[in-house]
């Protein structure tokens, strides 16, 4: 029994391990996937001169600092919101990977979420947890607010 115990509470370790390496490994990108929003108007995360801010982000940080800030915010909500056990629920096993994108615009909002996931009931759970996003301060290109272009890849392992 405890040994079984101590099984599930390393497989759980492992997948949070793997999410966690997942997004490490998957910075941020520009993609070329449509989007609804002009692309002229869009700016890539990685070539941003001011970074969105997230509220716990220290706002007197460097760009760089901010751009790791923001993301690792965003990482760690992920971590810690989205249900681990669902792709094991819908019966999927192995590395399970999610690709999500979104825009946040000049207001500092998210919207233009697009989801890539092998399973509808996996995009409804990275919408959700995408919605969690707190109100950002937006990204700024040459002084003023543009709509900045997000990638969040999502991969976890499913141990059968």
């Amino acid at each position: 029994m405890l040994n079984k115990l101590n099984n599930k509470k390393r497989a759980k370790c492992f997948s949070l391990f793997t999410i966690m390496i997942g997004m490490l490994f998957c910075a941020p990108s520009y993609s070329q996937v449509d989007v609804e929003k002009d692309k002229s108007e869009l700016v890539n995360f990685e070539i941003l001169e001011v970074s969105p801010t997230h509220s716990d982000c220290d706002s007197a940080a460097s760009n760089q600092e901010q751009k790791k800030c923001f993301s690792d915010k965003i990482n760690k909500l992920v971590r810690e919101n989205f249900d681990l056990d669902l792709g094991k629920k819908l019966g999927l096993s192995g590395i399970v990977k999610i690709h999500s994108k979104f825009i946040i615009n000049k207001e500092g909002n998210i919207e233009d979420l697009k989801v890539v996931a092998e399973h509808p009931k996996l995009k409804e759970e990275v919408r959700r947890v995408i919605s969690l996003i707190p109100q950002l301060q937006p990204g700024k290109q040459k002084g003023e607010a543009v709509n900045v272009l997000y990638n969040l890849p999502i991969q976890f392992n499913i141990q059968g």
